[in-house]
């Protein structure tokens, strides 16, 4: 039986920093996931040799170990970027975009917020679009 979820988080911009802060409070909260797939985006491309170099790291303060806990819940480190001209292999996530732009319209927004309101609209789309 297969599912999805969906997470939702507000970046301050499209670096490679932004991206490997939000996987940070991405993992924080929902622990690591067995598989990372992403459009060819620079900072989703940018960010994939200092993932590489963290992993790198961990391997050599105790791969065994780490792989023995890794393995415990499923995880296997992997990162596949579709190809840029091909977005109909990335439909799922295409629809969790329009699904999420259809809900923050359905909840009223006017298009100015706060930081933090648009995070709680963010978590507040995500919610609805998994139930």
């Amino acid at each position: 039986m297969a599912s999805r979820a969906m997470h939702t988080d507000v970046v301050s911009d499209q670096s490679t920093e932004g991206f490997l802060l939000a996987y940070q409070r991405f993992t924080a909260l929902r622990g690591h996931p067995k598989k990372l797939w992403s459009d060819p985006g620079k900072n989703f491309v940018g960010a994939r040799p200092a993932l590489k170099e963290l992993y790198l790291f961990l391997d050599q303060l105790g791969k065994s170990e780490l792989e023995n806990e890794a393995s415990k819940h499923g995880t296997e480190w992997s990162w596949k970027i579709h190809p840029a001209d091909s977005p109909h292999r990335d439909g799922a996530a295409e629809a969790a975009v329009r699904a999420v732009k259809r809900a923050l319209q359905n909840l009223g927004g006017e298009g100015l917020f706060t930081w933090s309101e648009f995070q709680t609209f963010l978590f507040m789309a995500a919610n609805l679009e998994q139930h």
